[in-house]
């Protein structure tokens, strides 16, 4: 079995799902809110810092502080303009108000899960900054590719893509997840 089937049997949609989402998604479902809005912004942030420490403690046993999470909310809540400009949404309803700002965290829980899930296998079957190993991860992509692949795929060497291969795994199984049809052909 060469390198890249190796990383693959571990990187497998199905199974990054499994191990990164699912967990996730389950804590969510068990915080209940009384509401979809909030009425002032210390209650939104009260809720936040309630749920990032009941997710923290459900996920590692372990709640973060009221600091951190405020500080995970504000990095998680970025695409909204971050936490404070977020709490329209919750104090409005706006966008499915508070359950919106919970997922969205959710999310970002997510996201960093399945990133350092990603990051632990491959360096775990691929020593980073070894020349050798990365080569053949690249060679075993560039077989499994090459049938669906441009013509012109064929003239990029295994060792040129060895500079990126991290990114070029992630955007390879990034692809792969946004097709579930084609999960059984990788």
């Amino acid at each position: 079995m060469s390198k890249f089937d190796d990383v693959m049997r571990h990187l497998n949609p199905k199974v990054i799902i499994e191990k990164t989402e699912i967990p996730h998604d389950t804590i969510r479902a068990k915080y209940v809110l009384k509401s979809s809005i909030v009425s002032s912004y210390r209650e939104y942030e009260n809720i936040i810092i309630d749920y990032i420490a009941f997710h923290s403690k459900a996920l590692n046993n372990y709640p973060f502080s009221p600091d951190i999470c405020l500080h995970e909310a504000d990095k998680y809540l970025k695409k909204l303009g971050g936490l404070e400009k977020a709490c329209y949404i919750g104090t409005s309803g706006a966008d499915g108000g508070m359950p919106y700002i919970l997922n969205l965290l959710n999310d970002g829980f997510k996201a960093t899960a399945r990133e350092a899930y990603f990051r632990f296998i491959l360096n775990s079957f691929v020593t980073p900054h070894n020349f050798d190993e990365t080569i053949e991860l690249m060679q075993g992509l560039k077989d499994k590719l090459s049938a669906y692949s441009p013509y012109s795929f064929q003239y990029f060497s295994a060792a040129a893509m060895t500079a990126d291969y991290k990114s070029i795994i992630w955007n390879y199984i990034d692809s792969l997840a946004q097709y579930k049809n084609i999960w059984k052909f990788y």
